[in-house]
């Protein structure tokens, strides 16, 4: 399997996130996110990362983490991290649909049987309120 196309996404309606697509030659797509500065994360996926990726076997996920920063003790700016974080979460998305696990079992299993999802970052939609359900699970929000 290789990766054929990293693409991003933006909406006018949350600009305040970006999301990456990566696609492979097998027809998988795994995605990820980022928040906060999406043109500069958007410009260091496409400039410095996306040509590092492309072509890669995407189950090598640590291998390619180490791609993404260049020298050692490199880190980058904020952009860097939260870019290198969502081509990360995508991967791992990648390698859930491929073997066909969810993504806790892959990172060791489950440690609960259920939890309450909560919006930190990008704003409530108008339709969501604490108390409110979205997608049949009650909605906690936290600002």
């Amino acid at each position: 399997m290789k990766i054929t196309k990293i693409e991003t996404i933006r909406l006018r309606s949350r600009a305040t996130l970006i999301w990456v697509r990566i696609h492979t030659d097998d027809g998988l797509v795994g995605l990820g996110e980022s928040w906060f500065g999406c043109a500069a994360i958007e410009a260091d996926i496409h400039d410095r990362i996306a040509p590092a990726l492309l072509g890669q076997n995407p189950s090598r996920i640590e291998a390619l983490n180490r791609q993404m920063r260049p020298y050692v003790g490199f880190t980058g700016t904020s952009a860097e991290m939260r870019a290198n974080s969502a081509v990360d979460v995508a991967l791992w998305d990648i390698q859930g649909k491929a073997t066909g696990r969810p993504l806790y079992a892959l990172f060791g299993g489950a440690t609960r049987d259920r939890i309450r999802v909560y919006n930190t970052c990008a704003g409530p939609p108008s339709c969501c309120t604490s108390g409110s359900t979205v997608i049949g699970v009650p909605a906690l929000l936290i600002f």
